[in-house]
C-alpha cells in the first residue's frame, strides 16, 4: 500500500512537472496559429485526464481551464471549432463531476449543452449533432444526480428524449436508456403516470428494434438488452402499483429475453448477477400470485448464480412452505429468523402475503417465535 501511494505521489509530481513544461511552451506558442493552438489544447486535455486519474482534482481543473481557453479562442474565430469545444467541455464536466467538483462541472456542462443545442439547431437534419446534444443532456442529468438536483435531471432527460425521437432508428437505443432513466426519475417523484408512459415507450421501441434486427446478431443483442431494461422497469413499476400479476408477467418475459440473449451472445452479454436479480424478482412475485412451482424454479436458478441473494432465499422458503414442504422451508427460515435484518424481511413478506390472502401454519409459528 505504501509503495502504491509513493508511486502515485511520484506520478503526480511527474504530471505536474509535465504541466509546467506545457505552460512554458505556451510562451512561445503562436496565438494566431489554430494548428498550434489545437496542439496545445490536446496536450492540456491529456494532462487534465492524467491528473484526474491521479486524484489531483484541482490541478486537473486548471488544466481543463487551459485546454478550454484555447478551444474557445479557436471557436470564436471559426464556427467549426464549436464541435471540439463542445466535446471538451462535456468531457471536463463529466470528469470533474465524478471527482466531486460539482460547481465547476455544472459550469462546463451548461456550456456544453448550450453549444450542442446551438449546433443541433443549425443542423436539424444532422443525426450526429442530435446524438451529441442528447449525450450532453444525459451527462448533465448524471452530474445533477450527484447533487440531488431532481428538477435539472428531469428537464435534461425530457429534452434528451425529445431530441432522440427526432434521430429515428439511429437514436433508438439511446432513447430507450434515456426513457428508462426518465421513468425512474418520475417514479422517485411519485409521478406514476409519467413513469408508466416512459417505460411503455421504451418497451415499444425495444420491441420494434428487435423485430427490425432480423438476423443481425449485433442488432439483436442491443435490442434484447434494451427490452430487458424496459421490462424490468415496467415490472417494478407494476409492483409498486400493486398489479402483481402484470409485474410477474413482465419479469417472466424479461427472463425469457435474457435467456435468449445469453444463448446468442454468451453469459457476459447479460451477467450472472443481473440475471440472478431478475430471477429473484420473478420468484418473489411468483409467491405473491400463487405461482409456487415457478417461484421455486426461479429462486433455485437465482441461487445457483448468486448464492447469497436474500430475496431468492426468502422466495425459495416461501415456495417450499406453500407447497407443503415444511421441514425444508423451516431449514431456510431458521437462520433468517436468527438475526434482526433477516427476521424483519421475513415478517414483512408474511404481512404482504397475509394481505393477499395467503396463509400457512408455519407463518403463524414463526410469527409467534419472533414475538417471544
Amino acid at each position: 500500500m505504501v509503495a502504491t501511494e509513493a508511486g502515485n505521489d511520484a506520478a503526480a509530481r511527474d504530471a505536474r512537472a509535465a504541466g509546467l513544461v506545457i505552460g512554458e511552451s505556451l510562451i512561445a506558442a503562436e496565438p494566431g496559429n489554430p494548428t498550434r493552438m489545437r496542439e496545445q489544447a490536446t496536450a492540456w486535455g491529456a494532462q487534465a485526464m492524467t491528473l484526474i486519474r491521479l486524484g489531483e482534482v484541482e490541478a486537473a481543473r486548471e488544466a481543463f481551464d487551459s485546454q478550454i481557453g484555447f478551444l474557445r479562442d479557436i471557436a470564436a474565430a471559426d464556427n467549426s471549432g464549436q464541435v471540439p469545444l463542445q466535446a471538451a467541455v462535456i468531457r471536463a464536466g463529466r470528469a470533474l463531476g465524478l471527482a466531486g467538483l460539482g460547481e465547476a462541472a455544472r459550469g462546463y456542462l451548461d456550456e456544453g449543452v448550450t453549444l450542442a443545442r446551438d449546433i443541433a439547431a443549425r443542423q436539424p437534419d444532422d443525426t450526429d449533432a442530435r446524438l451529441q446534444f442528447a449525450s450532453a443532456l444525459s451527462t448533465l442529468a448524471t452530474v445533477a444526480g450527484r447533487d440531488g438536483d431532481s428538477a435539472t435531471i428531469r428537464a435534461a432527460l425530457t429534452e434528451a428524449a425529445e431530441t432522440l425521437r427526432g434521430a429515428g432508428a439511429a437514436g433508438r437505443h439511446d432513447l430507450v436508456v434515456v426513457l428508462a432513466r426518465l421513468g425512474d426519475t418520475a417514479l422517485a417523484a411519485d409521478d406514476v403516470t409519467a413513469a408508466g408512459d416512459a417505460y411503455r415507450e421504451a418497451q415499444d421501441l425495444a420491441e420494434t428494434a428487435l423485430t427490425e434486427a432480423g438476423d443481425d446478431p449485433a442488432a439483436v443483442t442491443v435490442a434484447q438488452r434494451d427490452l430487458i431494461l424496459a421490462l424490468n422497469a415496467q415490472g417494478q413499476l407494476e409492483g409498486t402499483r400493486g398489479d402483481l400479476r402484470v409485474a410477474y408477467d413482465a419479469f417472466a418475459q424479461a427472463i425469457a429475453v435474457a435467456r435468449d440473449l445469453r444463448a446468442l451472445a454468451g453469459d457476459t452479454a447479460y451477467p450472472d448477477p443481473s440475471f440472478a436479480e431478475l430471477l429473484a424478482r420473478q420468484a418473489t412475485y411468483g409467491i405473491f400470485v400463487s405461482e409456487d412451482e415457478a417461484a421455486e424454479t426461479a429462486a433455485r436458478a437465482a441461487l445457483d448464480l448468486l448464492p447469497d441473494s436474500p430475496a431468492a432465499t426468502r422466495a425459495l422458503a416461501h415456495a417450499l412452505m406453500f407447497k407443503g414442504d415444511t421441514d425444508a422451508a423451516r431449514a431456510i427460515y431458521d437462520p433468517l429468523m436468527a438475526n434482526e435484518e433477516g427476521r424483519a424481511a421475513v415478517l414483512s413478506d408474511f404481512a404482504a402475503l397475509a394481505f393477499l390472502g395467503r396463509q400457512a401454519t408455519l407463518m403463524d409459528e414463526l410469527r409467534d417465535i419472533a414475538a417471544e
